[in-house]
């Protein structure tokens, strides 16, 4: 079962920059982190879409989750959508911290802190979700995917939650799963285990 008065945070890879073409998606991601640092996905969008859609719906997350922080890329908020969201948010009376992380040049590196916690079974997906195929797939493809978008998004989450509390769990792992294995997603046996009771005493998760 999903735990009460989760921590919730949100992260979004959006379909702008240098590496990004007019083909993708922009995805944002809504997690709640309890007291253990489990990390539970709420909430994912994931379109492809002009700019005063992706303000709505980052405006509908906010209202919904009310997340703490919201992270992004350096210069994927600001430099496109920023001045409309900021007026936005105002007329709206909806209020986010936003926090631009400046990223590191190597997407596998950028995505270590997140696979450190999957790797530990400290990440939990909903058993059903429209976007959960996709995402596998993605996941399991890494870094070699044509797409990448949602592990972009997840690995703002690892990222972020390393600058709020330090590198953490991702210490203790001795052995990890290679990036783009199965490990991605199937992760060791007792994570399974956990998951098949989650899902016994849970409804959508």
């Amino acid at each position: 079962m999903r735990p009460k008065n989760l921590r919730v945070y949100a992260a979004s890879d959006h379909a702008i920059g240098i590496d990004k073409t007019r083909n993708d998606y922009t995805v944002m991601i809504v997690v709640g982190v309890d007291e253990n640092q489990d990390i539970y996905v709420l909430d994912v969008w994931w379109e492809m879409a002009p700019a005063d859609r992706v303000v709505n719906a980052m405006l509908n997350l906010m209202r919904q989750w009310k997340p703490l922080v919201w992270w992004a890329e350096k210069g994927h908020i600001t430099k496109s959508i920023g001045p409309f969201l900021r007026k936005r948010m105002v007329e709206e009376g909806v209020f986010c911290a936003i926090d631009e992380v400046t990223p590191v040049a190597n997407k596998v590196q950028r995505a270590q802190s997140i696979q450190g916690r999957m790797a530990m079974g400290k990440v939990y997906f909903p058993t059903v979700a429209p976007w959960m195929v996709k995402a596998t797939d993605e996941l399991m493809k890494f870094p070699n995917a044509r797409h990448d978008d949602f592990v972009d998004a997840l690995s703002w989450v690892g990222m972020g939650l390393q600058r709020q509390h330090g590198p953490g769990v991702t210490k203790k792992i001795s052995v990890m799963p290679k990036v783009g294995t199965l490990g991605w997603v199937k992760f060791d046996s007792d994570y399974r285990d956990r998951q098949q009771r989650l899902r016994k005493s849970a409804v959508g998760f």
